[in-house]
């Protein structure tokens, strides 16, 4: 009997991850599109983050806002176990704003 392995990411890391894909998305999709794009408009980042890792839009914002914490913040959610949990994360985002 073959067991399947969870290896699901801890919220945190899982954030950082999905945020920098994003990132590079738009740096890529914005050196594609810098000709063509009208005054104003935005490179799709998050839109093409979620297309390629097939995510839903808000999973995407909420990774970019978690990663958006301090080395700081982060540290301590390790120290404290709250790596895992998104809700507490998020409510630390949004403190630090």
């Amino acid at each position: 009997m073959v067991r399947a392995i969870s290896c699901e990411l801890p919220a945190l890391q899982r954030s950082g991850h999905n945020a920098e894909w994003a990132r590079l998305t738009g740096d890529s999709h914005a050196a594609q599109l810098a000709p063509h794009r009208k005054a104003g408009q935005q490179p799709g980042g998050i839109n093409a983050a979620t297309r390629e890792l097939g995510i839903d839009r808000t999973e995407e914002q909420r990774a970019v806002k978690i990663d958006g914490l301090t080395p700081e913040a982060k540290q301590a959610a390790r120290e404290t176990g709250l790596e895992r949990n998104q809700r507490a994360l998020l409510q630390a985002a949004k403190a630090a704003q």
